[in-house]
């Protein structure tokens, strides 16, 4: 990672952000066994975000436990994100495991990782699911089914992982993640390469910030007529209305 060109507090505080990381690595595993999961998630994601200058804020009501809560999906920084605010279950494809920070906060973060062949078989990708909403869990699904848009449009949802609510007759909570400030685009922007290289190149501006508000709607009840895919299209429309709302606020505040 080329820093010769960056102000020395900025080198100065990655330097000991990373440190922090680093160390942090034992301790937390060890409160994540011990019990204390939901902590360790949201610390870890707090030592993060500030390493890279991103600055969270949330509004809306908390999503009630056992509820699945459907995202869109801006940047891979987007679990950290929300773990940093509400910590619980998440949906991700088997190889974030392996990337860099991130895959270590999808494991203590209680993540459930979905093997690409597993998604032509919905009962054996829906049955962790279903257990987790049984069980209290918020479960996290960023419903587009990956990093698919430009960091504003929000692409339509895949209904399969919708099923599982109605399963565990579970309420959907439409939640939206709007990425601001003047260096916004460097984190959710993406060229060929690995999530490291995209990390070297894009997330470490000299200039500017990157604000994200977290922004929960009003719960979907569950109700036994609706099929997924209408679920799914219902739950689209809010988060795309909480999208432009809260994009249109900026602006006029600006």
């Amino acid at each position: 990672m080329k820093l010769g060109g960056f102000k020395p507090a900025k080198r100065l505080r990655w330097l000991l952000g990373i440190m922090a990381l680093v160390m942090l690595l034992p301790p937390l595993r060890v409160i994540s066994w011990l019990g204390g999961r939901d902590f360790a998630m949201k610390y870890w994601g707090k030592v993060l975000l500030a390493t890279f200058g991103i600055k969270v804020h949330s509004s809306g009501s908390i999503p009630p436990k056992g509820s699945l809560v459907a995202f869109n999906h801006v940047s891979f920084f987007d679990p950290i994100v929300i773990g940093s605010v509400y910590p619980g279950s998440f949906l991700s494809k088997a190889e974030v495991d392996s990337w860099p920070f991130v895959g270590f906060a999808a494991r203590i973060g209680k993540t459930i990782f979905i093997e690409r062949e597993s998604l032509k078989n919905s009962r054996s990708a829906l049955t962790p699911i279903v257990k987790n909403l049984t069980s209290g869990e918020r479960v996290y699904l960023f419903a587009e089914g990956g990093i698919l848009g430009d960091g504003v449009t929000v692409e339509l949802f895949r209904p399969m992982f919708f099923q599982a609510a109605m399963e565990a007759g579970a309420p959907v909570v439409p939640a939206a993640l709007i990425y601001g400030g003047s260096a916004a685009r460097k984190a959710w922007h993406w060229e060929d390469g690995s999530v490291a290289e995209h990390m070297r190149r894009n997330l470490f501006p000299e200039d500017g910030e990157i604000v994200v508000e977290v922004a929960f709607g009003d719960p979907i009840a569950y109700n036994p007529a609706l099929t997924r895919k209408t679920l799914a299209a219902m739950a689209h429309h809010a988060v795309s209305e909480l999208v432009r709302a809260r994009r249109e606020g900026a602006i006029h505040e600006g």
